[in-house]
């Protein structure tokens, strides 16, 4: 999905694979990747690390010194009979990701589990759970051009495993590409999300322009300092993070990765999210690559292609 952060026209959303609509034999019909089904607004993942800008944005609004708050991760959080980890851990095998002491900002740039399952549970799931509905999680989301799968902040079974992971993105967490697009087209814009526009004109036989384009603010999510903030921290996951693979030089790239699966998936889902911060090109994006793996190493790369084809490079 890109759209334009600035005013919600969605410049795209594509979902693979697709289909021809003037050659619809029985094989497609029959293809078991459902290219009738439009993942962009009906595909319903966990977000892992893309989530940790709003659990991010929870702390700013619940705590003055989130900010400068310490954090330690030594690679293993016991949560009950849990272990939360980090991704490249494998205790079987004795390795570890440790990211040892670090500040919010830190914590989101290296994308710390620990750090981040902390937060969750210092917040309460309450406090949580507000902040993604704020976001628009649990909502319905019957837009005027388009309606779009309601992404899901789990009301049961709220242990504090559960609490801690969806911290993270994981547990029973589920959102859309259009909703992660928009979210991080609300840091790029100032606090505010757009609605999701599809229509440009309807222009009746004789010429006249029946309706035209307009466009409609869905809500504010947080306040404009919080979104600069959350903006800066986006900007260092591409400058130094995990997102390094979708920087271009001499443009303000900023993004969050992700690698999440639901219960049951073998591989994860890879995904980015994340803006330009140009005012010639106010785009947002969200991508997520199914059964693919990381999404710094994935779907970073493919952020970059589509910027670039955006900036005319």
């Amino acid at each position: 999905v890109v759209m334009n952060y600035k005013n919600g026209e969605v410049l795209t959303q594509q979902s693979f694979p697709n289909f021809d609509p003037q050659n619809i034999t029985a094989s497609v019909k029959e293809d078991a990747q459902k290219p009738f089904y439009n993942r962009a607004v009906q595909g319903l993942y966990a977000p892992g690390s893309t989530f940790k800008v709003v659990t991010a944005e929870s702390a700013l609004e619940n705590y003055q010194d989130a900010t400068t708050m310490a954090f330690y991760c030594d690679g293993q959080l016991q949560v009950g009979s849990q272990v939360i980890t980090d991704a490249g851990t494998e205790l079987l095998a004795g390795k570890i990701t440790q990211h040892g002491q670090l500040n919010l900002l830190r914590a989101f740039q290296v994308s710390c589990n620990n750090t981040f399952a902390q937060l969750a549970l210092k917040l309460g799931d309450a406090k949580l759970r507000k902040t993604a509905e704020t976001f628009g999680f649990n909502d319905n989301f019957l837009f005027r051009d388009l309606v779009v799968e309601n992404s899901s902040y789990p009301t049961a079974n709220r242990t504090d495993r559960e609490i801690a992971w969806t911290g993270a993105g994981q547990s029973a967490l589920v959102a859309t590409p259009m909703h992660m697009c928009m979210i991080a087209a609300g840091v790029a814009n100032g606090g505010v999300m757009m609605e999701p526009r599809m229509l440009k004109e309807a222009v009746a036989q004789n010429g006249t322009v029946r309706a035209a384009f307009a466009e409609k603010v869905y809500r504010r999510v947080m306040p404009a300092q919080n979104a600069d903030l959350l903006k800066e921290y986006m900007r260092a996951v591409v400058t130094g993070g995990t997102g390094t693979s979708a920087a271009i030089s001499g443009v303000k790239v900023c993004g969050k990765t992700g690698s999440a699966e639901l219960d049951n998936q073998e591989n994860t889902n890879a995904w980015f999210i994340g803006f330009l911060d140009e005012p010639d090109a106010p785009y947002a994006i969200a991508i997520v690559v199914e059964d693919a793996g990381g999404g710094g190493s994935v779907a970073a790369p493919l952020a970059r292609q589509i910027f670039q084809w955006l900036l005319g490079k």
